[in-house]
């Protein structure tokens, strides 16, 4: 996600569970789709800064044109964040570049190359009672750790192919190359990410007996290539002087290798006039392995094979508004160094760091979704419930021993409940004389919790807040001027298995004010961000048990801070 810069995308799709089926994906989460800005959307020229506190500056320059059959997207980013909490400084340099050919009407290739360096501080995790006295400070210890990536490099190419008025194909692949370094309170684990993806999907229109049908067919695989290489080094002496060793010795190491294939298949037919019903499956290969090379020499490999199938429905009341539902099989394997979580070092210089490896089962899952979305006089709504019954669910903790290596203690999980209400409405409260004024806002609900765990019975899983609310209260005038106020609340969230220790509920504030100069690319904002300085936790990192009722597992969100930024586009 390293490579993820927001001001180089047009847009996000997110598919859900289920929705991600045809994306090649079989996750619980399903999946998500970025798509980048072109020479078709862009503007000839374009820059942009913002600043504001905790020292934030960024800085961005792109193009965008097309020339013929041919053209090109580049973007390029600098940003410096000095930190609201120590030790969060945050730097960022990075290249957006594509490049797009139309060989005619029915083929057309892009071509994608991103490169990106960064800097960021990692000051660990505080407790609830560190939040509220001083949220600005780090853990004792991790002043001056960090994770580094020089240069990280991805290369990319999708082709689409028109086979006929009903057909298409699609043929992707992607290659990156993400060396970093991660800077550990004793410790230097500097590793190399290389890992390649291809994707190919067949899509088909039929008109079968009167009934519209889409088909699709696609395969997707992902790969490590080679074994990349993790190796512990001496970044403390005096924590290793009764070992004798000096900076940069070697403590331990291991290497993975693994991949993901997926095929899949499935079929949207229209059995009666508005009515369509879906239907697919997914045979998902996952292979792993895993090799400790030093100080000891073992070896851990397994090759699950899992099928997902799918079925759904949904109903076109009127052209804006829909009703669904849909039955999915997920399944998700534990990454590749996910399987070195079992037993650790006793003695020696790798004392603490992971030695064996446990037998980790992949993740599945039978997810029930029933909802409705539309738009009804002007005013737009999207409701679902989903419950989900999982089984062996992937479920990871940080430890005091583990976060010294930047690692976790990943297990199956005796039988879990996922369930919830996700509810998004959108109304237009006001217009007149061109200027408008509208309310958007999201509210979720999230039931996660052990079924009969014999360690934690019924309890929440941590991490995850049970109510989540969004607003944002929008004003457009016809003169250039918006301005719109934001609000977000979250209840407490459990930050332990046990349930004894929570991070605080919390609600911020935004007010923002800008100025678009009409039909120009041009465009200045002010913003106003956690207006009354309210201390909180961003997010949760959840460890198993509290400590007299509180447990080192927040995140601290930004406190009060002022922003402004200007943006200037033309062709």
């Amino acid at each position: 996600m390293e490579l993820m810069e927001p001001l180089g995308m047009q847009y996000m799709e997110i598919y859900r569970g289920g929705n991600g089926f045809d994306l090649g994906s079989t996750l619980l989460g399903g999946a998500i789709n970025m798509h980048t800005l072109t020479g078709y959307d862009a503007k000839t020229y374009q820059a942009r800064v913002e600043a504001g506190s905790f020292g934030y500056v960024k800085e961005q320059l792109s193009s965008g044109k097309v020339i013929g059959k041919s053209d090109y997207y580049i973007s390029v980013t600098n940003s410096y964040r000095g930190g609201y909490q120590k030790n969060t400084k945050i730097s960022n340099f990075g290249i957006n570049f594509n490049y797009g050919y139309r060989f005619n009407d029915a083929v057309d290739t892009r071509f994608f190359f991103r490169y990106r360096q960064s800097y960021e501080g990692q000051p660990n995790y505080l407790t609830r009672a560190q939040i509220a006295e001083n949220p600005r400070q780090a853990r004792p210890g991790y002043y001056n750790t960090y994770t580094i990536l020089p240069g990280t490099k991805y290369f990319g190419d999708r082709t689409r192919i028109r086979i006929d008025d009903k057909s298409n194909l699609l043929i992707g692949f992607t290659y990156i190359d993400a060396p970093m370094n991660h800077g550990l309170p004793t410790l230097q684990l500097p590793m190399n990410v290389i890992g390649a993806n291809g994707v190919v999907n067949y899509t088909r229109k039929d008109n079968i007996a009167g009934h519209k049908s889409n088909t699709t067919i696609g395969v997707y695989t992902t790969v490590d290539v080679g074994y990349n290489v993790y190796n512990y080094h001496v970044r403390s002496t005096s924590a290793y002087a009764a070992y004798g060793l000096p900076f940069g010795a070697l403590v331990n190491s291991w290497h993975r290798g693994g991949s993901n294939t997926i095929w899949h298949i499935s079929n949207d037919t229209e059995v009666y006039k508005n009515l369509w019903l879906t239907a697919g499956g997914a045979l998902s290969y996952m292979p792993r392995s895993t090799t400790t090379t030093y100080p000891v020499h073992s070896h851990f490999s397994v090759d699950p094979l899992y099928f997902a199938p799918r079925g759904g429905f949904r109903y076109q009341i009127t052209p804006d508004i829909r009703v669904y539902g849909n039955v999915t099989r997920s399944v998700q394997s534990a990454t590749d160094n996910d399987f070195l979580s079992g037993s650790r070092y006793q003695s020696g210089p790798a004392t603490g760091l992971t030695e064996g490896y446990q037998r980790l089962t992949p993740q599945t899952a039978t997810t029930f979704e029933i909802g409705s979305e539309g738009t009804f006089k002007g005013q737009h709504w999207s409701i679902s419930y989903y419950h989900s019954a999982v089984r062996n669910e992937l479920l990871s903790v940080m430890t005091a021993t583990s976060a010294l290596y930047n690692t976790a203690v990943l297990s199956n999980a005796s039988p879990t409940t996922h369930q919830g209400v996700e509810v998004g409405l959108s109304h237009k409260l006001y217009q007149w004389n061109g200027n408008s004024i509208y309310l958007m806002h999201a509210y979720t609900y999230q039931d996660f919790r052990y079924n009969h765990d014999p360690n934690f019975g019924h309890n929440r899983l941590p991490g995850i807040p049970e109510h989540l609310y969004q607003a944002q209260l929008h004003a457009d005038f016809n003169n250039g001027f918006y301005s719109s106020f934001d609000v977000e609340a979250a209840s407490s969230v459990y930050a332990t298995y046990d349930n004894k220790a929570k991070a605080a509920a919390y609600h911020i504030y935004n007010l923002t004010f800008g100025y678009l100069w009409p039909k120009k690319s041009r465009r200045v904002y002010f913003q106003l961000h956690n207006l009354t300085n309210k201390h909180y936790a961003s997010a949760v990192i959840p460890v198993y048990t509290a400590t007299h009722g509180d447990a080192a597992a927040e995140m601290p969100g930004d406190g009060f801070g002022v922003f402004a930024g200007i943006d200037v586009g033309f062709n």
